[in-house]
C-alpha cells in the first residue's frame, strides 16, 4: 500500500504538494467551505471553550475537509480542489473523546477502501498504534499524537510499527520520534509553548539532520488550534480551522 492515498485522507492536507510523500490530506479529518474570515470569526482569540475537533478545515490551496459530529463518532468529506464536490469520504468512531476507528471511502462511492483501527501503543506512553487494512492486507503503523491535521486521526502517521520507533522525552513530553521508513531514518521533532501545548513539528524525512517540512500550530484562548502553517519544498500552505458547528449544536 503506497502512502499517497491513505495519508492524503489521514493528514488533512497538511503537507504542501511539492513535499515528499507521507501526506496529502487527512491525519484525522475535517472541513468544507467557509471563508478564512468566517473561520476566524468562529474562533476568536478570546474563546473560552475547548472543542473536541474542528468542523471544517480550509487550506490555502483550495482543499476543504468537513466534519459532521455525533455521539460516538461522525463522518468526513474531502474536497480536493474547493469546487464543492466530494472527492473522498469517511466515517469514524470515538471512545472517551478519542478516535478509535476510521473507514475510508475513496471517491465517495459507498465502498470501503481502507480501515484504520487505533489504540494506545503498548509500552510506549504517548504514541498510538494504527492498524491499517487495505485490499485485505493489514499493516501496523505508528501514530504520533498532534493537536490538528484535521483531527480525525489525531496525529502524524509513520509507516513503522511502534515497537521499532525510538522516542525521546523532556519532562514527560515527547520531543523526538525516530523511525525507519522505507529503509531511511525518519525523524519528527516536537516543540512546545510556554503553556505546555504542542506548538510545532519539524520533519526530517531522510535522516540528514535538516528539516524537510515544518508545521506550526496557532491556538485561540481556549487552546483550540485555529490555524496550521505547513512549509515544505519551498512552499507554504495555511489551514484555517472552524469550530462553528459546535456553537450551532448548542441548545
Amino acid at each position: 500500500m503506497g502512502p499517497s492515498r491513505l495519508p492524503l485522507l489521514l493528514l488533512a492536507g497538511a503537507r504542501p504538494a511539492a513535499a515528499p510523500a507521507v501526506a496529502g490530506t487527512a491525519g484525522t479529518t475535517s472541513s468544507a467551505g467557509t471563508t478564512a474570515e468566517a473561520a476566524e470569526t468562529a474562533n476568536p482569540d478570546g474563546a473560552t471553550e475547548a472543542y473536541p475537533a474542528p468542523c471544517k478545515v480550509t487550506w490555502s490551496d483550495g482543499r476543504v475537509l468537513t466534519f459532521k459530529h455525533r455521539e460516538g463518532g461522525g463522518s468526513i468529506t474531502s474536497d480536493g480542489n474547493g469546487d464543492g464536490s466530494r472527492d473522498d469520504c469517511g466515517t469514524f468512531k470515538t471512545r472517551d473523546g478519542k478516535v478509535t476507528y476510521l473507514r475510508i471511502d475513496e471517491g465517495c462511492d459507498r465502498s470501503t477502501d481502507a480501515t484504520v483501527r487505533i489504540r494506545d501503543a503498548r509500552k510506549i506512553p504517548g504514541l498510538l498504534e494504527a492498524k491499517v487494512t487495505r485490499a485485505g492486507k493489514a499493516r501496523t503503523m505508528t501514530l504520533v499524537p498532534l493537536p490538528s491535521f484535521g483531527n480525525l486521526l489525531p496525529g502524524y502517521l509513520l509507516d513503522a510499527a511502534p515497537r521499532t520507533v525510538e522516542v525521546e522525552r523532556n519532562g514527560g513530553r515527547i520531543t523526538r520520534v525516530q523511525a525507519a521508513v522505507s529503509g531511511r531514518s525518519h525523524v519528527l521533532t516536537l516543540g512546545y509553548g510556554e503553556d505546555g501545548r504542542l506548538s510545532s513539528v519539524d520533519e526530517d524525512s531522510d535522516g540528514d539532520g535538516t528539516p524537510d517540512a515544518h508545521f506550526q500550530f496557532n491556538r485561540d484562548g481556549a487552546g483550540n488550534v485555529t490555524r496550521v502553517e505547513a512549509q515544505a519544498g519551498g512552499r507554504t500552505l495555511t489551514g484555517k480551522l472552524d469550530y462553528s458547528c459546535w456553537a450551532t449544536a448548542a441548545p
